[in-house]
């Protein structure tokens, strides 16, 4: 179930309108996520998944940080971007205006299996 509550927007093309503010009933950590894998029929031991995910883990590490990007089965897209602002088109990165950081977009696998299966509940 996903809870979620309206609060006024701030943003100035939606003054006056209400927007929604979902709320995680829970985080996952690996250690649930290789319980709930190994829970799932599957003839692999918790150790092996554990394994697995931290290897996975490490991959999407070094694939993003040498500037790959990551598409993880429809579930998400993981790449690195590059914020901040240069001063012209021949400028270059300086660590005083500009940062590395990491986008991550939802896949089309996971909106769909949102958007078919998720359930809201209002709260407050």
């Amino acid at each position: 179930m996903i809870r979620f509550y309206i609060y006024p927007s701030k943003m100035p093309t939606t003054l006056g309108k209400y927007i929604a503010k979902t709320l995680a009933n829970n985080n996952i950590t690996i250690n649930e996520l290789v319980d709930r894998v190994a829970d799932a029929k599957t003839s692999l031991g918790q150790g092996d998944i554990r394994g697995v995910i931290e290897t996975l883990c490490q991959v999407i590490e070094r694939e993003v940080t040498t500037g790959n990007s990551v598409q993880l089965g429809g579930i998400c897209q993981i790449r690195p971007s590059i914020k901040g602002t240069f001063d012209s088109i021949n400028d270059g990165y300086n660590p005083e205006r500009n940062s590395i950081e990491v986008a991550v977009a939802a896949g089309a696998r996971l909106r769909k299996a949102v958007k078919d299966n998720a359930a809201v509940e209002k709260i407050g």
